[in-house]
């Protein structure tokens, strides 16, 4: 659960992280420009950190995105997972999912990023379950939502190979798991009334079908 996983970092590392990426530069105007952006960084950052602790969500996101804009292509991975972290909060997965993919092959990162995606994944599933179940939804909308929660699993078991010792990524495999499960219940129910809503219309091509079971 994302309430488990909490922000990453305190304060004081995430000020520290985000103003030893700032851009290098050489002479005596640019240290002084250099010095009032990462000043500007650490405001963004405990802007951020503080409404994301408040459950202000919306703004903290924004704050971490402006602060996105600050690096110039130059960001701290603490930032990037801050930054998903609210946006999964916001159910904005695909978002979350841009912020951390490139961490994925970062060795000091993976096991966090790809955690993260797990949660993405999920939320997927999550949407798709729930589209799938209106009276209206589109035939590929249980395919969707199985396909999202085999990717979520994919995640998870790897979160649990890169980091076994982290209780949480064993917590969220088996809760994924029984996600999994009630998704294809709930898949199967939903093919059950289909073709029973079909029998019910035309017993005539219906026949065939029981003829074929006896």
């Amino acid at each position: 659960m994302i309430k488990r996983f909490a922000i990453l970092l305190t304060t004081a590392c995430l000020i520290s992280a985000a103003v030893s990426k700032q851009p290098s530069a050489s002479g005596l105007g640019a240290r002084s420009q250099q010095s009032a952006s990462a000043g500007s960084s650490k405001d963004v950052v405990a802007t951020g950190v503080a409404n994301y602790r408040n459950g202000d969500y919306e703004q903290a996101y924004a704050a971490f995105q402006q602060l996105l804009q600050l690096q110039d292509g130059v960001v701290a991975p603490e930032i990037r997972m801050n930054a998903a972290l609210c946006a999964l909060r916001l159910l904005h997965s695909r978002d979350a999912e841009a912020l951390v993919t490139t961490l994925v092959d970062d060795g000091e990162w993976s096991a966090q990023a790809t955690f993260l995606l797990g949660m993405a994944a999920s939320q997927q599933a999550e949407r798709a379950v729930a589209a799938a179940s209106l009276t209206d939804a589109e035939p590929m909308a249980w395919m969707m939502a199985t396909r999202a929660i085999r990717t979520a699993e994919l995640h998870f078991r790897m979160v649990v190979k890169l980091a076994p010792e982290w209780p949480e990524a064993s917590r969220n495999l088996e809760r994924i798991l029984h996600q999994k499960a009630a998704i294809a219940a709930a898949r199967d129910a939903a093919n059950h009334h289909n073709h029973a809503g079909l029998c019910e219309a035309s017993e005539v091509e219906c026949r065939p079908h029981a003829q074929r079971h006896h």
